[in-house]
């Protein structure tokens, strides 16, 4: 996911492959959630990176839960 439009379409484009091979190969779920920023919470709260995305791994339902196999990739380019 990529709302932002962050990346080219060439970039999400092998990002996708990439993605899609590794489920392949591995049977791992493999997302990838590409933000420009978090809005709102408190920026100064070390922790909020961390549960911002368990909440979204959580709310993809990222992998199977029998098998553990889910990974969620989350990049954020957010102004320090």
């Amino acid at each position: 996911s990529d709302p932002g439009l962050l990346l080219s379409d060439g970039e999400t484009a092998m990002l996708q492959w990439v993605l899609e091979a590794i489920n392949k190969e591995t049977g791992v779920q493999c997302a990838l959630a590409v933000l420009a920023d978090l809005q709102g919470g408190d920026r100064g709260d070390p922790t909020r990176f961390r549960r911002f995305g368990v909440q979204l791994f959580n709310t993809w339902g990222v992998g199977s839960a029998e098998r553990n196999n889910g990974v969620l990739f989350l990049f954020l380019r957010e102004a320090r």
